[in-house]
């Protein structure tokens, strides 16, 4: 079990992501861009609410993205239960589009930062910078 707070890899200056969606075609296309942002490592993906508990508990992300559009109550149930964790990480909620409902279950649910996937590709790194500052260092 890691009990050490979940931080961007302080070798590499990389953040761990674990990746949230259930529509594969989605997935895809966010892990493809991902995958062009230096400053992150996609460390794995999950499918469901319950795989997603399961993973960021396997692989330690310092990052959970989760598709708030899967069921409502699973995925509220999944940040909670992620949040449990000694060491939780920090968790963004993806929201197909800026509709007040979602965006008030997510930060019920306890989730760090809501961003609608239209704006992912502007709004990812500076949300990163703002969660996980420079002068944090990992021990």
């Amino acid at each position: 079990m890691n009990s050490r707070p979940e931080q961007p890899d302080p070798v590499l200056g990389r953040t761990r992501i674990l990746v949230v969606e259930e529509n594969q075609r989605l997935l895809h296309a966010l892990l493809q861009f991902l995958a062009t942002e230096p400053a992150v490592e996609v460390v794995g993906s999950a499918g469901t609410p319950g795989e997603a508990v399961s993973k960021a508990a396997q692989l330690a992300p310092a990052l959970v993205l989760v598709d708030w559009s899967l069921p409502r109550p699973e995925a509220e149930a999944s940040c909670r239960l992620m949040r449990l964790r000694p060491a939780p990480p920090k968790i963004v909620a993806l929201l197909d589009d800026d509709d007040g409902s979602y965006r008030d279950s997510a930060v019920a649910a306890g989730v760090d930062a809501v961003i609608g996937k239209g704006h992912l590709s502007e709004a990812l790194m500076p949300l990163l910078d703002e969660l996980f500052p420079p002068g944090l260092a990992a021990n």
